[in-house]
């Protein structure tokens, strides 16, 4: 793999989240410690899996800085900004917490063109008469993860709709569309931009 190729791959990697995410080399080699930009292919979705209820976002942009250590975690996502977010209802606010996320990586499957990997998350999401937290194990505690797979062939990174803890917590109105405890999913890809 050539130099430029294996950088593009540690950038992919990080990409997630949220969309979210440069990293360091998986292998031999370093990486640059500046930031890569990563930007959302398509819509990314938030979506209650035990309700159904989904938000949908039109874009989102993320950061990412390696920590040129080889080791996980190999890069940390120190922002993320979500565009155009909706529901039901109408306009939705996400608001990423705990930044700067760990971003973690199992190289062992990359000899079968593929990477994946995790990162602890926390969002806030508010709307009129309506907000809650989307995290792992509790409310605030900056611990949720998502599974990413990132494709050699096709140099874009997904967020798989299983594997992860994410749930949501901290609800307070919104109708019963969403309820303490519930199970979220998180769909996005994204690409170096």
């Amino acid at each position: 793999m050539t130099r430029p190729a294996l950088k593009r791959l540690i950038v992919l990697l990080a990409a997630c989240a949220v969309g979210a995410i440069a990293a360091v080399p998986l292998a031999s080699g370093s990486a640059s410690a500046s930031a890569s930009t990563l930007s959302s292919v398509g819509t990314l979705t938030f979506k209650d899996t035990t309700s159904g209820f989904a938000i949908t976002c039109s874009g989102s942009t993320a950061a990412m800085v390696p920590t040129n250590t080889g080791t996980n975690p190999f890069g940390h996502i120190t922002s993320i900004s979500f565009t155009g977010c909706a529901g039901p209802a109408g306009a939705i606010t996400l608001t990423p917490k705990g930044l700067s996320w760990p971003v973690n990586a199992s190289p062992a499957s990359r000899t079968v063109g593929e990477t994946s990997g995790g990162h602890g998350i926390s969002v806030n999401v508010t709307t009129t008469g309506c907000s809650a937290n989307v995290d792992g194990t509790g409310a605030h505690t900056d611990t949720g993860v998502v599974h990413f797979t990132f494709s050699h062939k096709s140099g874009a990174l997904g967020v798989k709709l299983s594997g992860g803890n994410l749930h949501i917590y901290a609800v307070s109105g919104c109708g019963g569309l969403v309820s303490n405890g519930d199970t979220a999913s998180l769909t996005v890809a994204y690409q170096v931009g």
